[in-house]
């Protein structure tokens, strides 16, 4: 009899699953980035980065005659910021110059969008967004900035993605793990009129620190894909990897015409947001 019940103990214990390694390594890679982005945000606090921003379009109908390009280029200011009252933190472009003409007033709407927490304010930082994203060339879109993709990273939206371990790159010298995602729940983070958009790609994340060194994002348009690349560096002032530059790529077939816009945005002279005792926001030149 003792000899069964041992046997039967013996048999249950093979049943259990042997550990992931690989699996236990993915998520205490997704629990560093997730506290990265944590801290990322608390000590962002509210940064303004310069952004130079170029878009060029182009492309042939399908009888191959070429279509005129269209070029733009945008000068802005980029925020990172948590609005007063937002659970959400927000990156965000306010363009200032566009083709070398100045288009709006840079300090005052900035001070009525980030120290006012009504509802009246965020309607207006909805509709200030709007109006940047007009300036843009190809599909209408305003996820065109550089932390974007950061958001999937985020402990609340981890459970909305499945997440894969796909090897090492080396990055000048640092060893970084490469994390592929695809998005998986409905109704997806990203939406157009045609209904859901499901982003897939890759990040690169240091496994020390969690911090992300690339992120990689891809929608299909139905009809045409987009794509954006960041490439991240180290910024002494702050502690902290910032955006150095974005590239875009936008496919598009609309009405017997490939049409191809391409874009590519670099980030520099990363600086405090500046709020006074007089509720005055003064912008760093």
């Amino acid at each position: 009899m003792r000899r069964a019940v041992v046997l039967a103990l013996a048999a249950l214990v093979a049943q259990v699953p042997a550990p992931n390694p690989a699996r236990a390594e993915l998520q205490a890679l997704l629990d560093r980035a997730a506290e990265y982005l944590e801290t990322f945000q608390h000590e962002y606090g509210a940064v303004v980065a310069e952004e130079d921003y170029r878009q060029s379009m182009s492309g042939g109908s399908a009888e191959g005659a070429p279509i005129s390009g269209t070029n733009v280029r945008l000068r802005s200011d980029l925020l990172l910021v948590k609005p007063a009252g937002e659970r959400d933190w927000v990156c965000f472009r306010d363009v200032f110059e566009a083709n070398g003409k100045a288009v709006r007033d840079r300090d005052e709407r900035l001070k009525r969008l980030f120290l006012d927490p009504s509802p009246e304010a965020r309607a207006r930082l909805k509709a200030v967004k709007q109006e940047s994203a007009r300036y843009n060339v190809g599909h209408e879109r305003n996820i065109n900035v550089p932390l974007f993709a950061l958001m999937f990273l985020e402990r609340r939206n981890q459970l909305r993605f499945e997440f894969t371990l796909v090897g090492r790159e080396n990055v000048s010298g640092l060893q970084a793990r490469r994390v592929d995602y695809t998005e998986v729940r409905r109704p997806t983070i990203t939406r157009s009129e045609i209904g859901d958009l499901p982003a897939y790609g890759s990040f690169l994340i240091d496994p020390a620190t969690g911090a992300v060194i690339e992120s990689r994002m891809q929608l299909d348009l139905g009809g045409g894909s987009l794509e954006f690349v960041v490439r991240y560096r180290q910024e002494a002032k702050l502690g902290l990897w910032v955006p150095a530059d974005m590239r875009e790529f936008q496919r598009l077939n609309d009405a017997g015409h490939s049409i191809v816009m391409e874009g590519r945005a670099s980030y520099s002279n990363f600086r405090s947001f500046q709020v006074t005792t007089e509720e005055k926001i003064g912008v760093p030149k």
